[in-house]
């Protein structure tokens, strides 16, 4: 195996909690919230800004990082750390120096980014207690043998001092020995962070949920509802999130997922939300979700990895106007759109090396439609519904193809739920023919 970075065992695409004006909201009510958010999530410690997000051409930009929040051993209050107080790493660190960096923080936290403030990446102790970060030192310690930086060739120091990095971080003790022995094995090489998106984005096989979602959804629990709004707004405007999941007290996920969305004038409104699994298929997706909340949240599992090393213990979301607009899902939409357009050519008898007919050409509704697009009178109706959802007006499966198009060449707009779930409809309607066209062109 190769020796790792600590970009590769840390916990990326961090969630930030806004700190307001004390003349806003008093320090102590922004700390219970604080509390909320932290126990909510299960998180040790999270990083605060002091700006809301921002949202630009579709990309999300937070604040600069001002310090972090720590929950308390009691978790019944959190203490706020400034920004000086926060240790950072470069993420072509190697892991080895990461470790050093966080073992020489009282707090037991290091930050991977170009800086502190800017941080990309986040390590705590709950990350390194892995196989991989063990065997990473049985690496590190025998490169170090072969350069003549320390004596000892068995694979049993390695595991030796991983052993006792796991005590240190137990008993949050500052092992200056140890931190001395992990400087002489650590090397000074540059690892590689660049991560070709197009290579695990885009599955070979079916498209499910744990390919576009968006992993972890935020939460509060319920309570004070003061304390629980304050939350709400501190997670919402830290992120720019619309949906804030509502959990029972205790942070248990509840059995009817409900989000708060908001706030509006009249405060947040509350929305239940319905649920998929991990491998639930694109399509079922499309037709689950409701079209009064464009959302869907996906149930946690264990036995999902997600963001490179971290095991899916919170629940996911997956939102029409962003999850279901990524290049993952679109390809999808795309392929759908294919085996459509293939079968409607079976069906209407077209040669399969006729280039020039395409869908819009199969279209029936001139057939069934005068110059102002109304149906005439007596005309031969075959599944007019279906017909309809496939070649009629702004919602129907043909435009959200053209639309497909657009979005993948790089134009503007977005394709709607509606428009999405015609297409599964249409697909649905064909399932038989796509079926036999397929095999009869192979």
């Amino acid at each position: 195996m190769n020796s790792l970075s600590g970009w590769d065992v840390s916990s990326k695409g961090l969630i930030y909690s806004r700190l307001f004006d004390n003349s806003v909201h008093t320090l102590e009510e922004q700390k219970k919230a604080l509390t909320n958010i932290l126990k909510t999530q299960g998180f040790d410690l999270m990083p605060l800004v002091m700006e809301a997000a921002k949202k630009v051409n579709g990309v999300t930009t937070q604040g600069a990082i001002t310090g972090v929040a720590i929950l308390s051993p009691s978790k019944d209050t959190v203490e706020i750390i400034d920004i000086d107080k926060c240790p950072c790493v470069p993420k072509s660190s190697g892991l080895i120096l990461s470790i050093i960096k966080l073992l020489q923080n009282p707090e037991m936290f290091v930050f991977i980014g170009p800086s502190a403030s800017e941080a990309e990446a986040l390590i705590t102790p709950t990350m390194l207690n892995n196989d991989d970060v063990r065997d990473s030192f049985v690496l590190s310690c025998a490169d170090a043998f072969e350069k003549g930086k320390i004596e000892s060739k068995s694979s049993g120091y390695g595991i030796d001092l991983f052993k006792r990095l796991k005590k240190s971080i137990e008993h949050r003790l500052v092992d200056d020995s140890l931190i001395g022995e992990l400087k002489t094995i650590e090397s000074s090489a540059v690892y590689s962070t660049h991560v070709d998106e197009d290579s695990w984005l885009v599955p070979r096989g079916e498209v499910t949920a744990q390919h576009i979602m968006k992993f972890p959804v935020a939460g509060v629990t319920k309570g004070i509802d003061r304390i629980t709004n304050l939350a709400s707004n501190m997670l919402r405007d830290g992120n720019d999130f619309t949906n804030i999941l509502l959990y029972d007290k205790g942070g248990k996920l509840p059995d009817d997922y409900v989000f708060l969305q908001g706030p509006g004038s009249e405060g947040y409104k509350k929305i239940r939300c319905r649920m998929v699994q991990c491998k639930t298929d694109l399509k079922t997706i499309i037709n689950r979700i409701d079209p009064t909340t464009h959302v869907c949240i996906v149930a946690p599992d264990p036995d999902i990895i997600v963001r490179g090393n971290e095991r899916m213990l919170w629940p996911a979301i997956i939102e029409v106007s962003t999850e279901l607009q990524s290049l993952t899902a679109l390809k999808e939409i795309g392929r759908l759109c294919v085996e459509i357009e293939v079968a409607k050519k079976f069906q209407d008898g077209v040669s399969k090396s006729d280039n020039k007919t395409t869908l819009g050409s199969l279209a029936p509704h001139h057939k069934r439609r005068d110059k102002y697009g109304n149906k005439k009178k007596g005309a031969a109706k075959r599944n007019s519904k279906i017909v309809d959802a496939t070649f009629i007006g702004e919602d129907s499966m043909k435009t959200a193809r053209d639309q497909l198009f657009h979005a993948v060449l790089g134009g503007d707009g977005k394709l709607t739920l509606t428009q999405l779930k015609n297409v599964v409809r249409v697909h649905d309607s064909l399932k038989s023919i796509i079926a036999h066209s397929k095999r009869k062109l192979n």
